[in-house]
C-alpha cells in the first residue's frame, strides 16, 4: 500500500491532470457560476477580452461569445444564454460553432448535488465527415433520378 501510495503523491496533482487534458474541462455551480477551468476551456471559450480569474457566470461567457462574433448563432443573446442555463442544468449535450469554422460538443455531468462538470470535445473533423457523406449520398440520389428519367424517356 506505501508504494501505490508514493506513486500517486510523484504524479501530477488533480489540477495539472486536468489542465493536461486534450479536450475543455470546467466545473460549474447550479446556479452557472465557473468554478474551476483548464487551459483549453479557456481557450475555446475566451472572447472579448474575458478573464477568466474572476469565475465568470456562463451568462457572461455566452454574451460576449455572440457579442464579438466568434459563436455563431441563430438564437438572440439572450434565449442562446437561456437555453444553455438550461442545458447545464438538465445536463444536456450541445454542440457550438464558431466564426472560424470549429465545432465543438459539451456534455455535462453532476459530479456532487451543486457541482457540474462540463467536457468540451472539438467535433470539427467529425462534422465535416457528416457534411461530405451528406454531400456525396445528395449527389448519388441526383445521379439516380437522373439515369431514371433517362431511361424512361429511352423506353
Amino acid at each position: 500500500m506505501a508504494k501505490s501510495r508514493t506513486r500517486l503523491d510523484n504524479e501530477a496533482s488533480l489540477p495539472e491532470a486536468i489542465d493536461s487534458m486534450n479536450h475543455g474541462f470546467a466545473l460549474w455551480d447550479t446556479s452557472g457560476t465557473l468554478l474551476s477551468c483548464n487551459s483549453h476551456f479557456k481557450s475555446q471559450f475566451q472572447a472579448g477580452g474575458l478573464s477568466f480569474t474572476a469565475s465568470p457566470p456562463l451568462a457572461q461567457i455566452f454574451s460576449n461569445l455572440v457579442e464579438s462574433g466568434e459563436l455563431i448563432t441563430t438564437k438572440r443573446p439572450q434565449e442562446l444564454i437561456d437555453d444553455e442555463t438550461l442545458a447545464l442544468k438538465n445536463l444536456q449535450t450541445s454542440e457550438y460553432t464558431f466564426a472560424d469554422g470549429s465545432v465543438f460538443q459539451a456534455e455535462r455531468w453532476f459530479v456532487t448535488s451543486t457541482t457540474i462538470a462540463m467536457l468540451v470535445r472539438d467535433i470539427t473533423e467529425a462534422k465535416r465527415g457528416e457534411r461530405n457523406i451528406k454531400n456525396i449520398l445528395e449527389s448519388a440520389e441526383r445521379i439516380d433520378q437522373s439515369k431514371s428519367r433517362f431511361l424512361r424517356a429511352a423506353n
